[in-house]
């Protein structure tokens, strides 16, 4: 195992809010849009990475949901499961108002192809990913066992046991992950002893050959597997030793394993440092994994807030804390629209991020092709990711030097300057030697280097043959406002000639409004430039063009220029972006502002102040309240409410514009995090004498978090009962079969603020086996969090446990 120095990330991450409490999960990439899952909202959102600005959109899923996971088919559909349902649906996303179509995978009665027993309990598919044969396949833990739907004809589903050929770990009780590689599916696995993971492994299924494989990964005693990704041809896996004690949840180790696929499977394992920030940070919660767009391993870290990523080179981890006050970042993946990487934050957002990787020199920013020996010139470095998208987190130093100098120039002028918001601009450059394929390189640190086109440089000054126009600005303007033309004298290779200085006469060529243009219309070149400033047009017109002369000169035109009526000034104040109308204390949202004229249109030219409050004096507005805003909007991210209550409204102002208030928000308290059961076990009872037999004493409920007492205390949440076996009519026969229809007396006992047994001594009683049920959020109140939040998370919700035969062991099936 090998450990490195953490560091923090230089990146750029934005935030944008989705529907409040949501739950946000998983994550994909599907005709060019972000798509995720959002658990408690019954909705799967969606955000396109090319224009984010435009924010979430949220589609309700109804009966067709809740959703858990998501992937992407090969036919380029969003697929997902539903909670609790056992099926896996499709939403369109060229359409996704479209009705979604469910389908049915093989569960309970099922008998798989490669095993003679039947599947006991109905499909709880955990994982998804598009596989081989243009499969989509999943891995069912309740039944252990993998399975998969053909996209092209989806009532076609088939499934196999994990556990055949025997030997394997499996995935019983695991929420097993899965990808594909090469033709294969892999995907986590683990056995357990008295509640805690023995042993960690991944699985390996080809469908092609039909055989199965697995990799026990090495002293995994302890370390559950939480996820599994591919980063170029080898398999990644993330793993953690998670308890929980009164505080909540404790990481006492966090690592990632590579196996490498080309070298005979081999493992390598790597410890997960604690980040460097903030003061109190502990180990990682490495809870996903995804390759991102520099081609190092990303991973989730819901125990710090915090995205990492970890070098597979030089197996450096790096931490990026997330914006959002109690981040809790869920499903990851790289975008190749923006080449960023985006993640689902379950407290109510997802968020993109951008690291440079590589300085850029793109075409209008090079240096001339061709100048003058010791003529100054300039250019501009852009930091960048892979796909060109600025990173405007970068500040750091640029160097530019030499790269080819095939005349043993000096290069002259200032060599080093500090990049601002991502760019870097270099000017007054020289080169003092003639020669022709001069190249320059510019540099920094940690961004991969960018070289400039070539540029070939005269020793001696030609005379001037033509004039060029080197600039107009503005090209776009109002009557009567002044405007600036550079005309260049030069030679017949294109170098200004230096020693010219004629006069240079301007005048209109193309007149289309009838104007007449002011200013000095002749003037003397200086060092073979002309500067006409200070010309005027005095009416409106599109396609203005001049034209520059000189005695002995080649002429020239300029491009068009427009002239528009005087522009409109802001009168009022619009809010384009309502705050949701639905909030929760603390959360996050956002408000578009917009200054307009009188005509109903954004006055580009207003950058004045605009100030958001709470309408009547009310307090509790956080945030940034006051701001700029930029061609005419101003943007207010990251507002929070913290007081609850309905019909708040936010006031908008501007000195000079009339303000406006929003539509009215209703704010509520967050709905505490639903508790999970991490254990669920048989408790037998020592011996009464020293060479006595362990006697059994009921069954054992443990949870990830402190309980409400009065509620996970309570018998009457609680379902106990023994299988009893019956004859049903299934057609003209009559067949037994068993049913968990006998009440089973027992007693509560509280073990502790997060572990509960349910007492009694009558083992014969589940001869055939029996059933436990804990209940939700019902009429009768439920089980609950000493926070507030209900097992289950949704009305009605009952998690199911089945006893086996003797009360020999007991498995969660739903």
């Amino acid at each position: 195992m090998e450990t490195l120095e953490p560091r923090q990330l230089l990146a750029t991450i934005t935030t944008y809010p989705t529907t409040a409490g949501s739950g946000q999960a998983e994550v994909t990439v599907a005709s060019g849009l972000i798509w995720f899952t959002e658990l408690s909202a019954n909705t799967i959102g969606s955000i396109d990475p090319a224009h984010p600005e435009a924010g979430v959109t949220s589609r309700t899923l109804g009966n067709a949901g809740p959703p858990v996971t998501i992937t992407t088919g090969p036919d380029n559909a969003v697929w997902y499961t539903a909670f609790g349902k056992g099926t896996m649906s499709r939403l369109d996303p060229a359409n996704p108002a479209a009705a979604i179509q469910s389908y049915a995978l093989p569960g309970k009665n099922y008998t798989p192809a490669n095993s003679a027993a039947a599947f006991p309990f109905s499909a709880t598919p955990s994982d998804l990913t598009a596989g081989p044969g243009g499969l989509i396949w999943y891995t069912d833990p309740a039944n252990n066992a993998i399975g998969n739907l053909d996209p092209a004809h989806p009532a076609n589903t088939s499934a196999l046991a994990v556990t055949r050929p025997a030997g394997m770990l499996g995935i019983k009780n695991l929420t097993s992950h899965i990808v594909s590689s090469a033709g294969k599916l892999w995907f986590t696995e683990a056995s357990f002893a008295n509640g805690a993971v023995a042993s960690s492994g991944v699985g390996i299924y080809d469908p092609t050959a039909n055989t199965w494989n697995e990799v026990v990964l090495p002293n995994s005693a302890g370390l559950q597997p939480f996820d599994i990704t591919t980063v170029g041809q080898s398999i990644w896996v993330s793993l953690a030793n998670i308890t929980t004690n009164a505080s909540g949840t404790v990481v006492n180790s966090a690592k990632v394993a590579r196996i490498d696929p080309t070298n005979n499977n081999a493992v390598s394992v790597f410890t997960l440092p604690t980040p460097p920030a903030p003061a109190n940070a502990s180990l990682p919660y490495p809870y996903r994994i995804a390759a991102g767009p520099d081609g190092n391993l990303w991973f989730s870290d819901v125990q710090n807030g915090e995205i990492g990523t970890f070098n597979v080179t030089s197996h450096a981890t790096t931490y990026l804390t997330l914006p959002a006050a109690g981040a809790s970042p869920n499903g990851l993946v790289a975008s190749a629209v923006d080449g960023a990487v985006w993640y689902a934050d379950a407290t109510g957002s997802v968020g993109r991020i951008i690291q440079g990787t590589q300085l850029t020199i793109t075409p209008p920013n090079q240096p001339p092709a061709t100048l003058n020996a010791g003529t100054p010139f300039g250019l501009t470095v852009y930091a960048t990711n892979a796909a060109g998208t600025l990173d405007p987190s970068f500040n750091g130093n640029v160097t530019i030097a030499l790269a080819n100098n095939p005349g043993g120039s000096t290069l002259g002028g200032t060599k080093t300057v500090n990049a601002v918001n991502g760019v870097a601009t270099f000017s007054g450059l020289t080169l003092d030697k003639a020669s022709n394929g001069y190249t320059l390189t510019v540099s920094t640190s940690g961004l991969t280097s960018a070289t400039t086109t070539g540029v070939n440089v005269s020793s001696a000054v030609q005379g001037a043959t033509h004039l060029v126009v080197q600039s107009v600005s503005p090209t776009s303007m109002n009557p009567g406002t002044p405007f600036s033309v550079i005309v260049r004298a030069e030679n017949a290779s294109g170098a200004v000639d230096t020693t010219y200085t004629g006069s240079v006469t301007i005048a209109l060529a193309s007149n289309p409004g009838n104007s007449t243009l002011g200013g000095t219309l002749t003037v003397n070149a200086a060092g073979g430039v002309a500067t006409f400033n200070g010309l005027t047009l005095n009416n409106a017109g599109n396609g203005y063009t001049l034209g520059v002369t000189a005695s002995g000169l080649a002429g020239a035109t300029t491009s068009g220029i427009n002239v528009a009526p005087p522009a409109q000034h802001a009168t009022h104040l619009v809010i384009a972006a309502q705050p949701p109308s639905s909030a929760l204390t603390g959360s996050p949202f956002s408000v578009v502002v917009q200054a307009l004229t009188d005509g109903g249109a954004i006055d580009p030219s207003f950058s004045g102040s605009v100030t958001i409050s709470l309408a009547n004096g009310a307090s509790g507005l956080g945030g940034q309240t006051t701001i700029q805003a930029v061609n005419g909007v101003a943007t207010f991210n990251n507002l929070t409410l913290a007081n609850v209550g309905s019909g708040y409204a936010l006031v908008v102002t501007s000195p000079g514009l009339a303000g406006t208030n929003s539509a009215a928000i209703t704010v509520q308290a967050p709905t505490p995090p639903s508790p999970v059961i991490v254990a669920a076990s048989i408790v037998m009872n020592p011996p009464k004498k020293k060479r006595g037999k362990a006697t059994f004493g009921g069954f054992q409920i443990q949870f990830n978090s402190a309980m409400d007492g009065a509620s996970f205390g309570n018998g009457n949440n609680y379902s106990l009962r023994a299988m009893v076996q019956v004859t049903q009519k299934v057609g003209k026969k009559r067949v037994k079969v068993l049913q968990p229809a006998k009440p089973v007396a027992f007693s509560i006992q509280v073990v502790d603020s997060t572990t509960v047994k349910l007492v009694t001594t009558n083992q014969k009683v589940f001869k055939l086996g029996g059933q436990l049920t804990l209940s939700g959020i019902s009429a009768a109140g439920g089980i609950k969090s000493a926070a507030g939040g209900y097992l289950g998370g949704v009305t009605g919700s009952v998690l199911t446990f089945s006893i086996s035969k003797n009360a020999k062991s007991i498995t969660r099936i739903s």
